[in-house]
């Protein structure tokens, strides 16, 4: 096993947290102002479920794709789809 911990700017994006676990990440590193954020999503997804996902967004051509797919996976794991 290959350990490969994701950086500052793509940890701390909230829209690559799902993909990023998705794909077996489980290190992350961050400004401190972005932890809280991030553990609040973090706690919302499983590996499980996100696995699928990344695989998926793999297969994407273009990030405007991406963004709209996982922006559409976490609208549906929202609790009553709040922001």
């Amino acid at each position: 096993m290959v350990e490969v911990p994701a950086a500052a700017t793509m940890a701390g994006d909230s829209l690559a947290t799902p993909v990023l676990l998705g794909l077996g990440l489980d290190e992350f590193s961050m400004n401190p102002s972005q932890i809280a954020e991030f553990k609040l999503d973090f706690s919302r997804l499983s590996a499980c479920e996100c696995e699928p996902l990344a695989h998926e967004v793999l297969a994407l051509e273009t990030a405007q794709q991406v963004r709209h797919r996982i922006q559409a996976f976490l609208k549906h794991r929202r609790p009553d789809n709040a922001p």
